[in-house]
């Protein structure tokens, strides 16, 4: 409940919200952004989610998720991203805490306002200076993080099924179908 509070409260005083997980994505990385998103959405505020080009693993949940037309312009570039950031832009950073993994590691430097998300054990290099670093090793997935963030975060956290379909393929696969963690 803190941490949801804590994040709420970031996403209240931001003028954008942006998110990334690390290069090569899947439907962990790119299902907590979706929830992420979700939050910015309740929020009002502005919000799109960085993606490279380097995985094909994602292209059918990517898909799904341009075809809703609530999110037409949710998925950018890193370039585009970089573009847009500025100081009062809160980056969230999921499913890695370290800098070199992240889809653009350029924007780091480009807003001092960042929240980590993760659920691998801290590395010898992370993200520094976070306003919020949530690492949860014992968690399965970071999409399980996110569904407890958003449990917390509304009464009725309503997600549009895509958005549900995204957290609960991330949580599929990174416990094998529920067979680990």
């Amino acid at each position: 409940r803190v941490v949801a509070q804590a994040i709420h409260e970031l996403i209240d005083t931001c003028d954008m919200v942006l998110v990334m997980g690390h290069e090569r994505e899947d439907y962990d990385s790119i299902g907590a952004a979706v929830g992420v998103a979700h939050m910015a959405r309740l929020a009002g505020k502005p919000v799109h989610v960085v993606v490279s080009n380097q995985t094909d693993a994602i292209r059918r949940l990517e898909n799904q998720i341009m075809d809703n037309p609530d999110f037409k312009d949710l998925l950018i570039s890193a370039e585009t991203a970089e573009n847009i950031c500025n100081s009062q832009t809160l980056l969230f950073i999921v499913d890695t805490h370290r800098p070199d993994m992240t889809v653009a590691p350029a924007l780091l430097e480009e807003t001092d306002r960042r929240v980590v998300i993760d659920h691998h054990r801290r590395a010898a290099t992370y993200i520094d200076r976070a306003d919020l670093s949530f690492i949860e090793p014992y968690a399965s997935s970071v999409c399980e993080l996110m569904t407890e963030i958003l449990e917390m975060c509304s009464d009725e956290p309503k997600l549009l099924r895509c958005e549900a379909e995204a957290i609960l393929a991330g949580i599929v696969l990174d416990t094998k179908s529920f067979t680990l963690r």
